[in-house]
């Protein structure tokens, strides 16, 4: 599903808010490809290497990928080759922010070291009765923020630990917080806050002219198409219930499959929907980066 992407790979201490910056001037650009099939740090690590030993690397972790030996990856094998690659990026991203945000260092996290930490706000100026708040501050995400804390802490001591933690950054991650996804997807796609989804919004694209698009790349027709059905009462908007029937937290695995498939259909040059060895290592740039090759002026001559 194109629709309403994941931030698989950048929001590394944030729940999965659509990515949009992954529909640049180019569709589907490669440095998203990069970090999704290596994650972000091992893809920056690939693009300070040249050409060569970029293919190189690459080649070491094919075997890796290829689970069941038959030097052929398929849409399984690279789904849970991504999956694995993206669990460690949202491992160490919420290992880090909750690192950042136990300021006591008790090994949990209150809802007060939250509050002060992203909103700036102390508990005592709430004791006091003099609760003092920013204009900075939006009162509505933070109420949503609590929310979704109070469902975070399973074992109702009112602090999270590391897990619980990371069911608060990243609630796909746990069935039970189902419904703060379908209010999340809202919330952060939901760029003009009129509580509706429009196309443009759902898609979670900054193209300016959408018709125009539409008319020229099938996966855009595909994608109106998809959004057309959700819309059932066919006012062109997506509202909460509508959004339900399609943003579940299986979405995330969804997400990764449509990645995996994306990856298969640009280097599957026998259209087998498999890759072998060779087409990986021939579309090399698709997977992995490299350093820019610089021209000298003698290879112009």
């Amino acid at each position: 599903m194109v629709g309403l992407h994941l931030c698989l790979i950048q929001c590394q201490d944030h729940h999965f808010h659509v990515l949009t910056d992954h529909y640049k001037d180019e569709l589907h650009s490669k440095e998203f490809d990069h970090q999704v099939f290596l994650g972000v740090e091992e893809a920056q690590n690939f693009d300070k290497l040249t050409s060569e030993n970029s293919k190189e690397r690459l080649k070491v972790l094919i075997p890796e990928i290829d689970s069941n030996n038959d030097n052929l990856i398929d849409i399984l094998e690279l789904t849970n080759w991504i999956r694995t690659r993206q669990d460690k990026v949202i491992a160490r991203g919420a290992e880090a922010s909750f690192q950042l945000y136990d300021k006591n260092k008790d090994n949990k996290v209150s809802w007060d070291e939250i509050r002060s930490a992203k909103y700036g706000i102390s508990d005592n100026s709430e004791t006091a009765g003099i609760l003092v708040v920013s204009q900075n501050v939006d009162l509505k995400e933070m109420k949503y923020d609590k929310e979704k804390y109070n469902h975070a802490d399973t074992d109702g001591d009112l602090k999270l630990s590391l897990h619980e933690f990371k069911i608060w950054l990243h609630p796909e991650s746990d069935p039970r917080m189902a419904e703060f996804l379908h209010q999340e997807a809202l919330h952060k796609s939901d760029r003009n806050k009129d509580n509706l989804l429009e196309f443009k919004e759902y898609l979670g694209s900054n193209h300016d002219n959408i018709q125009e698009i539409e008319h020229t790349h099938d996966w855009l027709k595909e994608e109106k198409q998809k959004f057309d059905s959700y819309d059932k009462n066919n006012d062109g908007m997506l509202d909460l219930e509508e959004v339900r029937l399609y943003y579940v937290p299986v979405q995330f695995l969804n997400q990764l499959r449509n990645e995996a498939r994306h990856l298969i259909n640009k280097a599957d040059k026998n259209q087998d929907q498999k890759l072998s060895v060779e087409e990986i290592l021939d579309n090399s740039d698709i997977f992995v980066g490299s350093l820019p090759t610089t021209k000298h002026s003698s290879d112009e001559l």
